[in-house]
């Protein structure tokens, strides 16, 4: 086990043109890889990867790829440990569900030039050099694969980069002993990483590659404030994104009820579970925030989307009542004030005040590999046999 500590020589991140502008780069900065949260946000990386294929039928197809690609060049510049293993994870969710339009952006020559540069940074913490090697052996080797990345991964190896032996088990033995005699330059970097992890995981079936469980070590992060001690316009930009949030997992939810076979237990569909628990996750951040905010707009905007959530909960249990009279042998119904007090705390509590990210909660159909690291003890199935409430997961995604 390695651990991710703090590197003096800055935390921040700052390059010299700041950081990126726009929905997509705001996402992923201040939400998704917030180095001052215990874990990668997922459900703001899923939202964001929907946004990047939205331009693809748009007239500019590659906007999404390259507003990503901004975000991730400034996050990867860092010198904080921390921050630049959450982008690598995001990175490589993006690879392998962002489909070719984002895979060749990557596999250009101006941005392997760029992932070049930050092997070769003396300051990059030999975990993130690690972990940043795995992913090129990983992309290097896919299938399909872009052909460039293929190269480039070769050309590391006998550039002497020194890649984990499962790496190099992704090429022929042949192709390792021809790049290795073929190289110059004798060693230049040991990654860090040797082997995968397989706890921790989110349950949800994206295609993530798996980082090793880290201890952080971390300074006290700073306090954000509170919902009510921001201006105004700070205060919409939160509340729209928990609404955005919020109207996603309930159409998510409602549209699972529908269309879920009559003669099963909806309960036990996996994408059901999973919204289920989002929606309770969400409702209270929401109901949080009604009490803290004076305006009565935004008040009132809060209590329409709680009814809303509270109405696609009930539809659920209903539909799980119906299915227990009708069948003998039912799981339980849930009990919504016991499972709320089993949920982990809402994270994050909304974008920070730097901007906000209006992204929600990815819909089902991305691929998830062995999963992405997680801070966070696995909680309790309340789906489960002896429970019979929500677990996270959508399952009808390749793992």
């Amino acid at each position: 086990m390695f651990k991710f500590g703090r590197n003096n020589a800055g935390s921040s991140g700052n390059i010299a043109n700041g950081p990126p502008t726009g929905e997509i780069a705001t996402a992923i900065l201040d939400v998704a890889t917030n180095p001052a949260a215990p874990e990668v946000e997922w459900g703001a990386v899923f939202s964001t990867m929907e946004r990047i294929k939205a331009f693809y039928s748009t007239n500019t197809p590659g906007e999404g790829c390259s507003q990503a690609l901004k975000a991730i060049r400034y996050r990867l510049s860092s010198e904080d440990p921390v921050a630049i293993n959450y982008i690598l994870q995001v990175m490589d969710a993006f690879y392998k569900n962002c489909e070719q339009q984002f895979t060749s952006q990557v596999a250009s020559k101006d941005f392997l030039n760029f992932l070049k540069s930050v092997l070769e940074r003396p300051s990059l913490a030999a975990e993130n050099r690690g972990q940043l090697l795995e992913l090129i052996a990983d992309w290097g080797t896919a299938n399909p694969t872009q052909p460039e990345m293929r190269k480039f991964f070769e050309s590391c190896v006998k550039d002497g980069y020194k890649f984990s032996e499962s790496a190099l088990a992704k090429l022929p033995p042949a192709t390792v002993q021809a790049l290795r005699s073929n190289n110059n330059k004798g060693g230049i970097f040991y990654g860090a990483i040797n082997s995968w992890s397989t706890t921790g995981v989110p349950q949800q079936n994206y295609m993530v590659t798996q980082v090793p469980a880290q201890q952080f070590m971390r300074p006290q992060a700073p306090v954000q404030p509170k919902i009510n001690e921001v201006p105004y316009s700070e205060r919409v930009n939160w509340i729209k994104f928990d609404v955005d949030v919020a109207d996603n997992c309930v159409s998510m939810l409602l549209e699972t009820v529908n269309f879920a076979d009559q003669s099963s237990d909806v309960g036990k569909n996996e994408i059901a579970k999973e919204t289920f628990m989002r929606c309770c996750d969400i409702q209270r951040r929401i109901v949080s925030s009604i009490s803290k905010v004076d305006e009565p707009d935004l008040v009132e905007k809060l209590l329409s989307t709680n009814r809303k959530i509270n109405d696609a909960l009930e539809q659920f249990n209903n539909r799980r009542l119906a299915f227990s009279k009708r069948f003998a042998g039912a799981d339980p119904l849930i009990d919504f004030g016991e499972l709320r007090e089993s949920l982990p705390p809402a994270a994050p509590a909304g974008p920070p005040p730097s901007g906000p990210a209006t992204g929600t909660p990815a819909a089902a159909g991305y691929q998830i590999g062995s999963g992405a690291s997680s801070s966070r003890p696995a909680a309790e199935d309340p789906f489960s046999d002896q429970a019979a409430a929500g677990a996270a997961g959508p399952s009808n995604h390749r793992i």
